[in-house]
């Protein structure tokens, strides 16, 4: 119970930790800061360069997550752990980025949206299986 418990938290923290950092990287990041002095997200590298920035700043928070957990809480690195930790954080970026999005159009900005979305769903998971993969002995 006490490891679920610990999961749940760091997932809220989380979930806490991807709107600070985003309302700060909306605010004062250099890349969009340029993309709105030239003309906004309106052709598709703009929104590709919008959706790599956001997408590095999530795996960036989540992979910071996952080693400080790995050096300071070992047992809470388990497949199941991460799933219940992931699973919050999907919740609220499904209800908040995705559900009100209306995809008639798909625009650079919508892809960018909804790319970043997918990325926070499903990043914690994929950086798990990651490290999981790496510290791993390679047997062929």
């Amino acid at each position: 119970m006490k490891k679920i418990l610990t999961t749940i938290s760091v997932s809220l923290l989380l979930i806490i930790s991807l709107e600070v950092v985003f309302n700060l990287s909306g605010t004062y990041s250099p890349v969009l800061s340029y993309l709105v002095k030239n003309g906004g997200i309106q052709s598709w590298w703009s929104g590709l360069i919008v959706a790599l920035h956001d997408g590095v700043i999530v795996l960036a928070l989540f992979l910071a997550a996952l080693l400080g957990l790995r050096k300071l809480a070992p047992e809470i690195m388990t497949w199941k752990s991460i799933l219940i930790m992931q699973a919050p954080v999907s919740v609220f970026i499904f209800l908040q980025n995705i559900l009100p999005f209306e995809i008639k159009i798909l625009t650079p900005y919508t892809v960018s949206g909804l790319t970043t979305s997918f990325v926070m769903m499903f990043g914690l998971l994929g950086l798990y299986l990651l490290i999981k993969n790496s510290n791993s002995p390679r047997e062929f």
